[in-house]
């Protein structure tokens, strides 16, 4: 008798009734989705860029990288899922993976994969986790790349930005509010289920404009590109820049940020850009 209750409930609630319709369809879309997705293992590239959280449509408006750009799906639409779609069975012991998020670290793999593919990882966010700005500015990532540059430098390297993801720390700021850092949750130091005020969530609540975020997003957003231009002399061999996942910012007033299992265009479609050296890497 639980269920037809429940549903009574939610008839008399439209919003709920729409959310749960949504997530129904967004179920089957997965179906229909996720034989089109492709592994990055699958792909060809010496360095791998990814920008956190950046959607097919923003990138293609305001990047002015050089290479080639086409949409690509991703595997997943949060971090977590993408990792271990990504990674697992994988062998990437020829790969260096430096890494402003947190979970992209050695704790987080072996408790999710088993094992480490990599050849090694270089944790960013351990030492240069900024407790203003809840977040790693890119400039740590680009310091980090050039220092393993110097000492691997015939490693395939994937580089993993925390930017345009929130919080936003470009010219437009919007910064997080949360008694515990983000890194601390992902190693488990504190009550995961502490709540934690970002700016989708201040969106849904209608402390923001729409306006207001897609100011902050994009000024987040070319960011991180300026740090991947000055970074892009540096690297040699196939370059190829990309995302883990998009956001979505209110769609039908159900979905904020990047749900877990919610494969909606804006949150799977993410930019492919390719772009080859003259330098070839040995």
């Amino acid at each position: 008798m639980q269920r037809p209750i429940r549903w009574i409930k939610k008839i008399r609630n439209p919003r709920r009734l729409l959310k749960d319709l949504e997530f129904g369809a967004i179920r089957r879309c997965y179906l229909l989705l996720s034989p089109q997705a492709t592994r990055i293992t699958n792909m060809t590239w010496d360095n791998l860029i990814v920008l956190d959280g950046c959607r097919f449509d923003v990138f293609a408006r305001y990047s002015d990288l050089p290479g080639k750009l086409v949409k690509k799906l991703s595997v997943a639409s949060c971090t977590w899922n993408w990792i271990v779609k990504n990674f697992r069975g994988a062998d990437l012991r020829d790969t260096i993976y430096i890494s402003a998020n947190p979970y992209v670290s050695y704790y987080y793999l072996g408790r999710t994969l088993g094992y480490v593919p990599f050849h090694k990882i270089v944790e960013v966010w351990k030492d240069n986790w900024n407790d203003e700005l809840m977040t790693v500015h890119p400039s740590a990532v680009n310091q980090a790349t050039l220092k393993v540059l110097d000492s691997k430098p015939h490693k395939r390297l994937l580089i993993h930005y925390l930017q345009p993801h929130h919080p936003f720390i470009g010219d437009v700021k919007l910064l997080d509010t949360d008694a515990v850092p983000f890194r601390d949750k992902v190693l488990g130091r504190n009550d995961i289920k502490t709540e934690k005020l970002d700016a989708f969530k201040l969106l849904k609540e209608g402390s923001i404009d729409i306006k207001t975020i897609w100011k902050a997003y994009i000024s987040n957003l070319k960011l991180v590109l300026r740090h991947v231009s000055e970074l892009l002399p540096s690297l040699t061999g196939k370059i190829c820049i990309t995302s883990d996942h998009g956001n979505t910012f209110g769609r039908y007033g159900v979905f904020y940020g990047h749900p877990e299992k919610t494969l909606i265009p804006e949150l799977i479609e993410i930019p492919w850009l390719e772009y080859a050296c003259t330098q070839r890497r040995h």
